[in-house]
């Protein structure tokens, strides 16, 4: 039975990987100006951050519905697939929510599992395109499922946000620490733990340096020698992700690496200006 990869656009998979490999993309909701686009779809996420830049108030975002994952796994099953959903982590997004209600409206029986990345973006990608590249070469459901908790493990995620501004409006700090952070040019480092929690690891004076420091943390993780797969972050910050890979390829080994754009539907909350790295080690 062929095992169908499905997930949500946070992922950030490329649509040329997608395409190849067959990975379903449901997008979520952002919602702007008065109106709801599908992430991804009706709206280019320069456009967004663009829009996010000359605007105060915030864009709002919505989960996939329970209906956009009956409909897959209706498809799916009446064309004799199988289904892994790789959903955003359900300690920030409501996604697996509603996969979850999709789900109780098929047999109990049916071939379809949910899997939790506890993570997103590219990091969540990563873990989506090595679920599909196992799926591909014919393995089963339980096996393309233990690959996938596998490639969970060990995948890692580090960002820098440009301002705490965004952070602020969206009720995630105080004004006064939003505040101290743009006078002192402070850039929180980010990450998301085991957990599926986004956690800051230290904050540093100044861009170029956090990006050294994201470097750093990158090399705490990687054993001497091995070879990364990885994707980069940018959030409208082209030139200094450019700048981050350049400093990555001169320290490590890449198996592969993407330039990947973050999805407006978490750049809602950081802020467009975000660097970071997706990665796992071979």
């Amino acid at each position: 039975m062929v095992v169908r990869i499905v997930t949500d656009s946070v992922a950030c998979v490329p649509a040329s990987l997608c395409d190849e490999l067959g990975i379903i993309v449901l997008p979520m909701f952002i919602n702007l100006g008065g109106k709801s686009y599908r992430d991804g779809v009706d709206l280019a996420a320069d456009e967004v951050y663009r829009w996010m830049r000359e605007n105060k108030e915030l864009p709002t975002t919505s989960q996939v519905t329970i209906g956009q994952f009956e409909e897959v796994f209706d498809r799916c099953l009446h064309e004799g697939e199988a289904v892994l959903v790789i959903t955003i982590s359900q300690a920030l997004s409501g996604t697996m929510r509603s996969a979850e209600a999709a789900r109780a409206t098929f047999p109990d029986d049916a071939p379809i599992v949910l899997f939790d990345s506890r993570t997103a973006a590219f990091a969540q990608g990563l873990i989506v395109l090595e679920a599909a590249r196992k799926a591909a070469q014919g393995a089963s459901l339980e096996e393309t499922l233990q690959h996938a908790e596998t490639i969970r493990a060990k995948t890692k995620l580090y960002g820098v946000v440009d301002t705490l501004e965004y952070l602020r409006r969206g009720g995630r700090i105080g004004r006064a620490a939003a505040m101290a952070g743009t006078l002192l040019n402070v850039k929180p480092i980010l990450t998301i733990d085991p957990d599926g929690v986004v956690n800051a690891l230290e904050r540093v004076r100044g861009k170029e340096r956090a990006l050294r420091r994201v470097v750093e943390w990158v090399a705490g993780q990687v054993p001497s020698g091995a070879r990364l797969h990885a994707g980069i972050l940018q959030a409208d910050s082209l030139e200094e992700a450019e700048q981050l890979e350049t400093m990555l390829r001169g320290r490590f080994d890449f198996a592969e690496c993407f330039m990947t754009t973050f999805t407006p539907v978490m750049g809602a909350h950081t802020g467009p200006g975000l660097v970071g790295v997706a990665f796992f080690s071979e």
